[in-house]
């Protein structure tokens, strides 16, 4: 995903955000590998406040905020809930 958001960041200069979606991240930690990790986290809701910290984190060293879709299942994290839209 680093590579990803690296080149939207070179391909949107002068903008203040990147999209970092993560809906996706609300199905991970179904499988049996994930579950422990799933569960340390706090399921569902874990992975993907996991996967916003971590984007929102990279972003801010880019000098970028993220937002993502509206819908992140009922989770507010305060790395990004004021920067969105």
């Amino acid at each position: 995903m680093y590579d990803l958001w690296k080149d939207a960041i070179e391909a949107t200069p002068g903008s203040d955000y990147i999209h970092i979606g993560s809906d996706e991240t609300y199905e991970l930690g179904a499988c049996e590998q994930c579950k422990a990790k799933s569960e340390e986290l706090g399921r569902k809701r874990g992975f993907t406040s996991l996967f916003i910290n971590k984007a929102a984190d990279y972003l801010k060293t880019k000098g970028r905020k993220g937002n993502g879709v509206g819908n992140t299942n009922g989770m507010e994290d305060q790395r990004i809930s004021s920067q969105r839209y």
